[in-house]
């Protein structure tokens, strides 16, 4: 898979909506929390997001 240069996301983000921005930051989230939370237990994710939506 080729990398993206960073004038090629920024391109492509500034065509999205707000929503679909919110839902790629939800998912990049995910998967930084899942890749976080393999090496170690319990997952900090999950923490982080209780107290956030507090």
């Amino acid at each position: 898979m080729a990398a993206l240069t960073t004038d090629q996301i920024l391109e492509a983000i500034s065509s999205m909506t707000v929503l679909e921005v919110s839902e790629l930051v939800k998912a990049m989230e995910e998967i930084r929390c899942f890749r976080r939370s393999s090496r170690t237990w319990p997952p900090l994710c999950r923490s982080r997001r209780r107290s956030s939506s507090r």
